[in-house]
């Protein structure tokens, strides 16, 4: 005879394909080349939080005839809050005290992440996921979350009418599917290929398929009606499909990464389908991978999987160097995992833990009734809690609060001096501001000036009067007054936030004008990847009547050594290629880099353009 589940039956696994998910993600974070696609991770949460939230709910009005939104709100509330409240104080103190640099977005990012709409502001503020410079914001990973709090505010909602319609489970499991489809096609239609794929990484449009798939596997697939008598043979198969699922999971973790076309028009969707083939098998009682997936370790991680997903962006931030595009050092990740572990787990057992088992109701109570002898140990673990989270409060409300008094006074400050016409002063020590420039600096008309006043460049006339080509991004830009100190004859086409993929387009326009100099010079890497096809097929588009001078990038960026190797391979295959490794000369010189670890100060800005000169004499 066939037995159904119990309808609150934990079921161990899920907690280590948590565990797995979020460790993916952090693999990711910390630039392990082997966790290119870690960022999938995310993919297994949402089609998880899917099942698992619409199981629950059909299950509810199965049972009752209703759906009870409040108390599913405030079972969601007193689940989530508690501890992205305690992360967001702890992590703002921090900043108060020792990173006031990084406050003035802080404070913005955390209206939107306690509003869960950090999606959307990033998208609307065009901040990408992938290709920002300088120290990220340290509340970046909370996109998913907005993206799955705004799942689970509409979809009892959804849930509800849908039912009370009496909608047979053949048509909402079709109702579910469609919209699993169009907002997978959302995503291919919305992607253009060689650009950042952020507005469709972010958009709860185009993500929130896997969170419909993970649904609609709940009414196909309910918890509550699955048998635990299995025969041996189906239960084989059923074993197999979710190893071979897992094995594709781990498959796309390791081969795939963020700027992969294939992610974004069909990747996305079949890690989906294969989080959902785990999940169905895992959930089945009768299976084996639910057991090889209760491994104690990875149920440990599996329980503190949300705290530990707030807690390791931050902690990765705060402690890496400020460049932090070289492969990971072994004594730093596992310190780092250590503090991201010790504190997702303090967070559970004084924060999460009792808040989900009812400790506000009973300080309550206490209070009320007047019981403190009888639950003095409850009251000094709660009190001691309160208040070190009230100090943390108070520091954070300073911290933010004057942020906002500061830059108040600077907005009254640049508005004075906008109306009566005075400029900041000049000072020596100031770092150009590239990322705000619209455009290329326009060549001055020449001035004779005396030569001891730029004695470090010097032209002999045999390559000066070369007709010169630069293509390049925004740390070109700085560079371009030194250039055109140095050659007669040079056009810098510099564009802040330029990738590769546009240099192919800029050549061809150049020769068919006629403008393309004897002499081209490529800077470009510090804005997104490119491939060894793509780099050859410029480098042929160029000519080889030309001298190409390929300049290697430094980007705090996974993609800086992939770029620099690609460059010298290429580089090999052509006499009329040289490459120009600005990477290595500036390793050891942090003095000619900006706080951004990519643009250059105004001795970086002169000596890259020595370097460069020096290598085209």
């Amino acid at each position: 005879m066939e037995q159904p589940l119990h309808k609150n039956r934990y079921i161990p696994g899920l907690d280590g394909l948590r565990a797995i998910a979020v460790l993916a993600v952090i693999a990711y974070h910390l630039n392990f080349d082997w966790a290119a696609g870690g960022l999938l991770g995310v993919t297994v949460f949402f089609v998880l939080s899917g099942y698992l939230i619409t199981d629950l709910l059909i299950t509810e009005f199965v049972t009752t005839d209703r759906i009870n939104f409040r108390n599913f709100w405030i079972r969601r509330a007193r689940r989530l809050l508690p501890a992205m409240f305690t992360m967001l104080l702890v992590v703002i103190t921090w900043v108060t005290i020792f990173e006031q640099s990084m406050l003035d977005r802080l404070e913005e990012d955390t209206v939107a992440a306690i509003l869960y709409v950090s999606n959307w502001w990033y998208i609307f503020q065009e901040l990408s996921y992938f290709e920002s410079f300088g120290p990220p914001s340290l509340l970046t990973h909370f996109w998913s979350l907005a993206v799955e709090e705004q799942f689970y505010i509409l979809w009892p909602l959804v849930i509800l009418l849908v039912l009370k319609m009496k909608a047979k489970e053949g048509s909402l499991f079709s109702l579910m599917l469609l919209g699993a489809i169009a907002s997978a096609a959302a995503m291919t239609l919305l992607y253009e290929p060689g650009t950042d794929p952020s507005r469709v990484y972010y958009g709860t449009d185009t993500r929130i398929f896997s969170l419909l798939l993970g649904a609609s596997l709940a009414v196909i697939w309910p918890s509550r009606k699955l048998s635990t008598n299995l025969p041996s043979e189906i239960r084989w198969k059923l074993d197999f499909v979710g190893l071979f699922a897992l094995g594709f999971i781990f498959y796309m973790f390791y081969s795939t990464d963020q700027y992969q076309d294939f992610l974004y028009q069909g990747g996305m969707v079949a890690m989906s389908v294969a989080s959902l083939l785990v999940v169905a098998v895992i959930v089945h009682p009768s299976s084996k991978l639910n057991t090889i997936l209760s491994f104690k370790p990875l149920r440990w991680i599996g329980v503190r999987s949300y705290g530990i997903y707030l807690w390791h962006f931050p902690v990765i931030v705060l402690t890496s160097p400020q460049w932090g595009a070289d492969a990971p050092s072994l004594i730093r990740t596992l310190l780092q995992m250590c503090l991201i572990l010790s504190f997702a787990s303090l967070s559970w057992t004084f924060i999460e833990n009792p808040i989900r088992k009812g400790a506000l109701t009973r300080f309550c109570r206490v209070v009320k009734c007047g019981e403190w002898r009888r639950e003095k140990s409850f009251i000094g673990r709660f009190v001691t809690t309160a208040s070190i989270l009230c100090v943390f409060l108070t520091i954070s409300t300073i911290g933010l609060t004057t942020t906002s008094v500061a830059l108040s006074k600077d907005n009254v400050i640049n508005t004075i001096q906008e109306k009566v016409g005075k400029e900041e002063p000049p000072t020596e020590n100031k770092i150009n501001e590239q990322d705000t420039k619209p455009e290329t600096p326009k060549k001055e008309p020449k001035k004779e000036e005396p030569k001891e006043e730029t004695p470090q460049i010097e032209t002999p006339p045999a390559w000066a009067n070369k007709s010169v080509t630069v293509i390049g991004d925004s740390v070109m830009i700085d560079v371009t007054p030194h250039l055109e100190e140095a050659f007669e004859n040079v056009e810098v086409d510099a564009k802040i936030g330029r990738q590769f993929r546009e240099a192919e387009d800029i050549v061809q326009q150049k020769k068919n004008n006629g403008s393309l100099g004897e002499i081209v010079v490529i800077e470009l890497g510090a804005n997104g990847p490119l491939s060894e096809e793509k780099l050859a097929e410029l480098i042929k588009d160029i000519g080889t009547n030309r001298d190409v001078y390929m300049i290697t990038t430094r980007v705090p960026k996974p993609w800086q050594n992939e770029i620099n190797d690609t460059m010298k391979e290429v580089a090999r295959d052509y006499n009329n290629v040289q490459v120009v490794d600005w990477f290595s000369f500036s390793k050891s010189h942090l003095e000619y880099i900006g706080n951004d670890g990519v643009h250059l100060t105004l001795t970086g800005a002169r000596v890259y353009a020595e370097y460069l000169i020096n290598h085209i004499k």
